[in-house]
């Protein structure tokens, strides 16, 4: 991470305090991630994640050809999760379609 000069954090900080929540809107339109590396999660933490970040920033990873396993539990493991049936729909697939414009 860079960090601007003191004399100049506040200034690269203050462009970001836009008082409208533009910003948090825009950044949670634009970042997603994935399950890739949720074998080492347990339920819990992957429903922390979706009430957390949401399940329209989630996408389902298997980490095929690494996590072979994964690439079949990990939907099995969505689907059992305490979540929304849009959320599941959305981390399986949904969310990649939007994001790659395939909808």
């Amino acid at each position: 991470m860079l960090v601007p000069p003191q004399h100049q954090f506040n200034d690269a900080v203050d462009r970001f305090q836009t008082g409208t929540g533009n910003l948090r809107a825009q950044l949670s339109n634009n970042i997603f991630f994935d399950t890739s590396g949720a074998p080492q999660w347990g339920k819990a933490q992957l429903e922390a994640a979706v009430k957390v970040i949401g399940g329209k920033n989630i996408l389902y990873g298997s980490s095929y050809p690494i996590r072979k396993d994964w690439f079949f539990q990990g939907v099995d493991t969505i689907q059992s999760l305490d979540i929304s049936a849009e959320d599941k729909a959305n981390i399986l697939g949904g969310n990649a379609a939007r994001m790659f414009h395939l909808d």
